[in-house]
């Protein structure tokens, strides 16, 4: 009984967001002593990719002047000193922007190396090649490129699990995102029990 009260019990979190058991994503915000207390608001789920808004309108503040397409954005409600004060910041430190996957440096492996734990005992899996699409296909060689040449990625042959490209609709109309269908990599990973209970 006491642990069926407790999971209905709404976690205070500041800037978090947290799903509950009815399927619905919780967000809360951080409550500003100056402004009129605001609950917990609830969204349904799913919601985030519907198009809802963030609560403040932002504005394009230009990085550098020589490459007019290097933008950030700011808050519009920042008062005139702030603005300055932070855009001030953005364009002495814009050399720390990925601006393309070329633009993020490798770490090297004797920093930190990540391996999958694959269960011994699970067979490799090699999909069946999936049929796409002139146009798609397109779209998935113009990524694979830029993530070869970015050394992201390496041509391997004789793999002995092998994974489909999955191409996935972004909101903006016409945009695709390159994706791969690691569903059965992922039966053959054991389950880590003891995730991380805030990621923040």
């Amino acid at each position: 009984m006491a642990m069926e009260s407790a999971q209905k019990t709404p976690l205070k979190r500041v800037g978090s967001l947290r799903m509950t058991s009815n399927k619905e994503v919780q967000i809360c915000l951080h409550q500003n002593p100056n402004e009129k207390d605001r609950n917990e608001e609830i969204r349904p789920e799913g919601s985030l990719e519907k198009g809802w808004k963030p609560e403040e309108d932002v504005e394009l503040v230009l990085l550098d002047p020589e490459q007019p397409d290097k933008k950030a954005r700011i808050g519009s409600r920042l008062s005139p000193n702030e603005k300055v004060e932070l855009t001030t910041f953005l364009h002495n430190n814009k050399d720390m922007f990925a601006w393309s996957p070329s633009d993020m440096p490798g770490i090297d492996p004797n920093i930190i190396c990540h391996r999958l734990h694959v269960n011994f005992a699970s067979k490799p899996v090699v999909q069946k090649r999936r049929n796409f699409a002139p146009e798609q296909v397109i779209i998935i060689e113009a990524e694979i490129n830029k993530l070869l040449a970015a050394g992201f990625i390496e041509k391997v042959s004789y793999s002995e699990w092998l994974a489909n490209v999955v191409l996935v609709a972004k909101q903006e109309k016409g945009k695709w995102r390159v994706c791969i269908d690691y569903t059965d990599l992922n039966k053959a990973c054991p389950k880590d029990n003891f995730s991380l209970p805030r990621i923040d």
